[in-house]
């Protein structure tokens, strides 16, 4: 039983594909810091590869144990992004001669 057990290890590992990344140090800080304590980085790769989209019903509640100065700061936030999108938007389609 060993002699099968080592025959087939050895043949799956002779058929294993290896591909070398080149990362930066903070990308690779940031995987160190995604990976599990016993999880080699090939499974951190798979598990974020297979990872089912978020369901917007994910974030549900997030927002229920914030201070009322926290949630007026980030609905301000969100006001701004969207007067910037618009002015950004608007200023494009003038150089477009479309409006």
């Amino acid at each position: 039983m060993f002699k099968y057990v080592f025959k087939h290890m050895f043949m799956w590992w002779m058929f294993m594909a290896v591909k070398t990344l080149t990362i930066t140090k903070d990308v690779y800080d940031d995987l160190v810091n995604l990976k599990g304590k016993d999880e080699s980085f090939s499974e951190l790769f798979r598990r974020l590869a297979n990872k089912e989209k978020t369901s917007l019903m994910d974030f549900a509640g997030i927002w229920a144990n914030m201070n009322y100065k926290d949630v007026k700061g980030i609905k301000k936030g969100m006001k701004e992004f969207r007067k910037s999108v618009d002015k950004s938007f608007n200023r494009r389609l003038r150089e477009l001669k479309i409006a």
